[in-house]
């Protein structure tokens, strides 16, 4: 039921459209701050989902990168296990050497006596 004051309605009506347009700015104000705050939010999301691909492209090349050195880390031990044993064959050849040395240490002042001898 309206009032029918005839000294009223025209103010209250201007008064009430003025209220309801208030009402819409907040309202058309709320709207745009969700808007700005699910469009911020969803650009976050897609930053988030594009840190996390380039991650996974790294993780990637890291695995090939490590499956590659793989092969280079086992030749690597495998000539390490060869030089090794080719030092120990060097080393037990050497000792082998310096006792023969040793051992014929009284024939070398002979040999030479016998040199000296048959000129």
């Amino acid at each position: 039921m309206a009032l029918a004051i005839p000294g009223l309605a025209r103010p209250f009506n201007i008064q009430h459209q003025h209220q309801l347009q208030l009402l819409r700015g907040d309202e058309n104000l709320l709207i745009d701050a969700n808007q700005s705050y699910y469009s911020a939010r969803a650009n976050a999301m897609l930053n988030i989902e594009h840190t996390i691909v380039e991650l996974g492209e790294i993780f990637q090349q890291l695995a090939t990168m490590v499956h590659e050195q793989d092969e280079s880390v086992r030749r690597i031990d495998a000539n390490l296990d060869e030089a090794s044993t080719r030092i120990e064959a060097g080393h037990s050849e050497l000792v082998k050497y310096l006792q023969s040395i040793s051992s014929n240490r009284w024939f070398l002042p002979l040999s030479s006596v016998s040199l000296q001898k048959n000129p």
